[in-house]
């Protein structure tokens, strides 16, 4: 995995963590636009599959 991959799936993970600690403050979460958009944004293109749900 080149570096750059490394940076974007780290990223992808903090965000998730970021996602997921919302959670907790709320009975259920709604992913906003701007986390839909994150993971439009990282998915494009990427040869890894993406567990968030995205579709990609």
């Amino acid at each position: 995995m080149s570096d750059r991959g490394k940076v974007v799936e780290i990223l992808a993970l903090r965000h998730r963590i970021t996602v997921l600690e919302r959670q907790l403050a709320k009975e259920k979460v709604w992913f906003s636009p701007s986390d839909w958009a994150f993971w439009q944004r990282c998915c494009t293109g990427c040869r890894w599959t993406c567990c968030a749900g995205c579709g990609c």
